[in-house]
Formats: structure tokens, C-alpha cells, sequence
């Protein structure tokens, strides 16, 4: 009867479900602060193991629907990658953090390997694509609707700029352009009606402008770049570059509304300055979908004649490469000597930091200037110091504190390149550099395997989401955002695994086990089933620990002033779920103190800066528990050791020199000089 149900199940399971499902969730994290808290990103991680897990149990890969040589050599060697992270935790000094960095890294694979377990056929991919362009779209409708209609915008701009709903500006434009390519692939394939193509159009301008309220440069340039790709890759290269040039236009065209929300400070300012760019955003957005649906319908038309005539194609090509050698001529005429003009944006990236960013009326005034020039010199000094192997994954913030130049406190280096060169070595840069190229290989396959253009248009449609996301993370912390990194790689699964990817038999290739063979087949396959089991269980006990101690830890956060010792509790159980990281145990000190148990309090502290011997806060914390309980040499050398570890904390200096003098300090208030309130601890924004 059971052999019966499932084989039902396999038979009427939609192969693609997973892939479908995974794309959907990306779209849902960035809808739930971009998936960065870890309460979040844990559930995620661990739904997508039972997703995969399901899928295959229920629905398993035919032998006709094997993946692409170099696809299944790109899984490998990122399997490889994730379990390098993983032995990272050796070395790091703060391995919790490293089994995060792990896990997440994970995740992503999960996703990935859900996006290809089976091939996508046509109408599949073109289901997928839409899920993530008109999904995104409505989330960034959603967030500007609130915006202008809520209470108050500055819950929802940060410094003028959009930050929700990740809650970091960078993080949120970079949502809305790696959808943006999916959008601009339906509004030109002629694989979908006039009408679906209009709304696509209007979807990718809304994309667009939203990212444009956030005023990020580093999405600036990364959405040049992949524009450079998506159109010069792109079977149908006039059609994707008419509709980029439109979305640009309308762009333009609302520039000024878009921009300055910026420039308004002031709250009531700026609920009427968002007013104005989100009816700006609607008012392009209509004439986007007029002028969507009506080329649509025109190329339906004109497109095949134009088609049939190659030399006409022949002469559009040849005439972009010549507009684009003239903007190239143009652009070194403008800014007079390459050498002296390149040294002197060098100069300002090194040097100038925010001040002339901000002073000017947008943050697009040709400022290189960041903090970026310390967080990847300090990252480079990682892997000088361990070339090899790196200081463990996302092991960046106590170096930085100890040797940064800026009074700025990231927990990531602010780009993927800097982040695997410092904390995984050159064996971690390696493996993920490989799996870039294999997967470039695989989505070669795919294109060359579909069988026509507009199949293959579907590939770079959904690579381009990929491709931002990569350009993009290279010059920022988008790697810690899971709703990002999971579209990124739901989207470059089904890039890889169209319809034309699945593997071509020979008759003679799916031929069956001889008698004689069928008993060492089973012993093999039954070996291989155990082994499956025993990863599974292990890749679900990795992610359901810290997963389950992160919940916990942010309950205890909310619920400590209601019930203190149901929190505490709560607390106790987190620090021995996850034995590698200090935060439960740095919760259940801070906890204790305010309401009263001080030596509940040392306990807690003392076995937290056991755990991560360069966590400054946990000693800042441990010093004034100490100075409270009359512990005058103790706290001492607590708040000396917290000094030394971010020597240019001025809240830290100010502590150390109250207890050298023996005043009394107040811890609570120290926290509030320090984070606003403690739980800006675990916000993306405090990056």
C-alpha cells in the first residue's frame, strides 16, 4: 500500500516545484529584512534541506535529466567550498561566527541544488523568471506605498536614502536591480504576449527607480556592468537594448523627484518628497507599460522581416560596436590622461572618505570616497598573515577593530573578493573561483543546447540577476544578506538547467543491470543511501543548532522585563546548543544585570570571553559587572584587554577611566552611548 502512495506521488509531483519554491522563498527573505537576522535565515535554511530532501524522495532524477558535466562538477567543488568553510571553525578565533559563515554559504548550495534537480522546461523558466521580476516588483510597490502613506518615512529611508526592507540602503537597491534583468528578458522574449510584456516593462522600471532611491554607487556601477553583459550576450540584443534604453529614459526623466529625498531631512520634508517620487515611479511606470505593450505588439509584426534579412542585423551589430567605440573615445577625451586620472580617483577612494560623498546633492557625483580603502587593506593583512588557510569565515571585526584607521566598525570587509581572500585563503578563493567558472561552463552548455534563440535568451535572462549580484557583492557586504545571495543562486540553477541542458543517451547508455551484477548494484546504492542519510542529518543538526540558540537568544532580548527567569533559561539552553559562540552567553550576562543577579552575571561573562577571547564587548561588559561588584583589579583588567581590543572606542577609554578612578558606572547607560539600544547589536545598519 506505502510502495503504492509513493509511487503516485512520483508520478504526479511536479519535477520543478522545488526550483519554483526556492526562487519564491528569495523573494519572501527580501520582503523579511533581506533574510539577514539569523532567526530568519536559519528557518529558511533549514526548509529548503527538507524541500531538497522531499523533492528527491518523491520525485527522483531520471537517468535521461543527468545535469551538464560541468554542472556537476560546479556542485562538487562547492560542496568542497562549504566544507572548507566548516573546517575554517579550527582555526577561527571565533568559530561561531565561522559555523554561521559556514551555514550560510550552505544555504546557498541548498538553493542551488534545488534550482537543479531537475531540467526546466520552457514554460517553467519563464514561470520562474516572473515569480522573481513581478515578485520583487511588488514587494518594492509594497515598501514605496507605506512609505508615502505610513506615519512617518523615515521608517523606511535611512539619510534620505531607501533603505527598507533590508534595512541598508546598498543591500536594498541591490534587490531590486538583481530582478530587474528577469523583468527586462520577459519584456523582450517573444515568447510571451504583448500585455505580460508591457507589465514586465513596468516592473523593470519600477525596479530601476526604486534602486534609485537608495542612491547606491556601488549598484551604479555594477549595473552598468551587467548591463554591458546582458546586452552583448543576449541572443536578441536589440530587443533587450531598446528596453533597457526605455527604462533608462523614464529614469531620467524622473531623476529629480527621485533624487531629492535625499536632500530633505526634516520629517515632514521628506514624507512630501517621497510623495512626489512615488508618483513619479507610477507615472513612468504607466508610460512604460503603454510603451511595453505597444513595441511588443509592433515587434510582433516587424520582428520577423527584420529577422529574415541578415544583413540588416549584420549592419545594427556593427553599428553598436561603433557607437560604442565612440563613447569609449569620448569618455578618454573627457577626462584628459588616463594615468593622471586614474591616480587621482585612487587618491580619492583612498583618502577622502564620506565627507565630499555627502556634501554634494546626490551620491553620484564621481566620489570614490569610503571607508572601503581600510576595510580591505586590514583584510589583505588577513591573508598576509594566513595565506593559506584565512582567519575563518566572517572572523573580519575584531582585526579590524584592533588595526582600523576609521571610526567605523564593520563586521564584513565590504567585498566577496576581500571576504574569501582574508578569511578562506587562497583554498577557499580557489574553490569558489572554480565554481564561478564551472558554472560560466554550464550556462554555455545550456545556451548551446537550446533549441532556438529565444530558449537561449532565457539562460542570459536569468543570469543577469546573477551576474548584478555578483558584480555588485565584490564591493560590498551583499553576501550576508541570504534574500540576495538566494536569488542569486536560485536564479543561476535555472540559467543552467533549461530545458536544452539535460543530457542527450545513446540507447545503448540506459541499458539495464546484468543478473549477475544486480546484487553488487544494490549493496552499492544501498552504501550510498546510508551515506546520504548520515549528510543529511548532519547538515540538519548543523543548522538547526544555532538556528534554534539564535531564536532564543532574540526572545530572551524581548520577553527578559516580563518573565527574567523564563529568559534566562531560555539563555542557558542557547549557550549549550551552540557551544562556538559568545552571544547567549553575553545576552544571559547583560540579562542578569539588569535585573539583579551580578553573579549569575561574572559567570556568564567569564565563560563568554572564554569562548571568544577577542570579543571587546563581552570584556566591556565583564569590567563593569566586575566594578559593580567592588571587583576593583578584576575590572581593571577586563576593561584594559577591551581597550586594547578596539583601541579607538571612545565609550571604552571613558570606562577604563572611571574605574582607574573608582566612579561608579552605569552600564545601562554605556550601552546606550554605545548601540542606541543593545539590539542595534544584530542591525544590518550598524555595518
Amino acid at each position: 500500500m506505502a510502495s503504492r502512495l509513493m509511487q503516485r506521488l512520483r508520478l504526479s509531483a511536479p519535477p520543478i516545484t522545488a526550483g519554483l519554491i526556492a526562487l519564491a522563498g528569495g523573494v519572501v527573505l527580501i520582503a523579511l529584512d533581506g533574510g539577514y537576522p539569523l532567526t530568519v535565515w536559519y528557518s529558511t535554511a533549514l526548509f529548503f534541506l527538507a524541500l531538497v530532501v522531499v523533492t528527491t524522495a518523491v520525485a527522483p532524477p531520471h537517468a535521461a535529466d543527468r545535469p551538464s558535466q560541468p554542472l556537476i562538477a560546479a556542485l562538487i567543488v562547492y560542496a568542497a567550498f562549504c566544507g572548507w568553510g566548516y573546517l575554517s571553525m579550527l582555526w577561527a578565533d571565533a568559530p561561531g561566527e565561522a559555523w554561521h559563515a559556514a551555514n550560510r554559504a550552505l544555504l546557498y548550495g541548498l538553493v542551488l541544488s534545488a534550482a537543479v534537480l531537475r531540467p526546466w522546461t520552457q514554460r517553467e523558466a519563464l514561470a520562474g523568471l516572473a515569480v522573481v521580476a513581478f515578485g520583487v516588483a511588488g514587494v518594492a510597490i509594497v515598501v514605496l506605498l507605506n512609505a508615502q502613506s505610513g506615519t512617518s518615512a523615515t521608517d523606511f529611508f535611512v539619510e534620505g536614502r531607501l533603505s527598507d526592507p533590508t534595512g541598508y540602503p546598498n543591500a536594498t537597491a541591490a534587490a531590486w536591480l538583481i530582478a530587474l534583468w528577469p523583468a527586462l528578458f520577459l519584456a523582450t522574449t517573444p515568447l510571451l504576449g504583448w500585455v505580460v510584456r508591457g507589465f514586465a516593462l513596468a516592473a523593470a522600471t519600477v525596479l530601476c527607480q526604486a534602486a534609485l532611491l537608495s542612491q547606491s554607487r556601488g549598484a551604479l556601477v555594477a549595473f552598468v556592468a551587467t548591463a554591458v553583459v546582458f546586452v552583448g550576450f543576449s541572443p536578441r540584443r536589440w530587443p533587450t537594448l531598446l528596453a533597457l534604453t526605455t527604462v533608462i529614459g523614464l529614469t531620467a526623466l524622473a531623476f529629480d523627484p527621485l533624487t531629492a529625498v535625499r536632500e530633505v531631512r526634516e520629517s515632514a520634508g521628506l514624507d512630501s518628497a517621497v510623495d512626489d517620487a512615488v508618483r513619479a515611479v507610477v507615472a513612468s511606470s504607466l508610460a512604460a507599460l503603454v510603451l511595453g505593450a505597444a513595441g511588443a505588439a509592433l515587434g510582433a509584426r516587424v520582428g520577423p522581416r527584420l529577422q529574415s534579412r541578415g544583413n540588416i542585423k549584420r549592419a545594427g551589430d556593427y553599428a553598436l560596436a561603433g557607437f560604442a567605440v565612440v563613447g569609449l573615445v569620448a569618455i578618454l577625451v573627457s577626462i584628459g590622461s588616463p594615468t593622471r586620472w586614474l591616480d587621482d580617483r585612487w587618491e580619492d577612494f583612498k583618502s577622502s572618505g564620506y565627507e565630499q560623498v555627502e556634501a554634494g546633492s546626490t551620491r553620484f557625483g564621481g566620489s570614490l570616497g569610503s571607508g572601503r580603502y581600510d576595510f580591505y587593506r586590514v583584510a589583505l593583512e588577513e591573508f598576509r598573515r594566513r595565506p593559506f588557510t584565512g582567519v575563518g569565515g566572517d572572523n573580519f571585526a575584531a582585526d579590524y577593530l584592533l588595526d582600523r584607521r576609521t571610526p567605523e566598525a564593520p563586521r564584513h570587509p565590504h567585498s566577496l573578493a576581500f571576504r574569501l581572500l582574508g578569511q578562506l585563503g587562497l583554498v577557499g578563493t580557489g574553490l569558489f573561483v572554480a565554481f564561478l567558472g564551472l558554472m560560466a561552463a554550464a550556462a554555455v552548455t545550456a545556451a548551446g543546447r537550446a533549441r532556438s534563440p529565444a530558449e537561449s535568451a532565457i539562460v542570459m535572462g536569468a543570469l543577469g540577476g546573477s551576474v548584478f549580484f555578483l558584480f555588485h557583492a565584490l564591493a560590498d557586504w551583499l553576501w550576508a544578506f541570504p534574500g540576495l545571495g538566494v536569488l542569486a543562486f536560485g536564479l543561476a540553477g535555472l540559467a543552467v538547467r533549461t530545458r536544452g541542458s539535460a543530457a542527450e543517451f545513446a540507447p545503448g547508455e540506459l541499458r539495464l543491470v546484468r543478473s549477475g551484477s544486480r546484487s553488487l548494484a544494490w549493496r552499492s546504492a544501498t552504501s550510498v543511501q546510508v551515506i546520504l542519510v548520515v549528510v543529511v542529518l548532519a547538515v540538519a543538526v548543523s543548522l538547526a543548532l544555532p538556528g534554534i540558540a539564535a531564536r532564543y537568544t532574540s526572545e530572551a532580548y524581548e520577553s527578559y522585563r516580563k518573565d527574567p527567569g523564563a529568559a534566562l533559561e531560555h539563555l542557558s539552553r542557547a549557550a549549550e546548543l551552540n557551544p562556538l559562540s559568545a552571544e547567549p552567553l553575553i545576552a544571559r550576562g547583560v540579562i542578569a544585570r539588569r535585573v539583579g543577579r551580578d553573579e549569575l552575571t561574572l559567570d556568564a561573562l567569564r565563560e563568554a570571553v572564554g569562548r571568544e577571547p577577542r570579543n571587546w564587548f563581552a570584556f566591556l561588559e565583564l569590567a563593569m559587572a566586575e566594578e559593580r561588584l567592588r571587583l576593583r583589579d578584576e575590572a581593571r583588567r577586563s576593561v584594559d584587554t577591551a581597550v586594547r581590543l578596539n583601541p579607538r572606542q571612545a565609550v571604552v577609554r571613558e570606562v577604563r577611566k572611571r574605574i582607574d578612578r573608582g566612579v561608579s558606572v552605569d552600564a545601562n547607560q554605556v550601552e546606550r552611548e554605545l548601540f542606541g539600544q543593545l539590539q542595534a547589536r544584530l542591525d544590518p545598519t550598524s555595518e
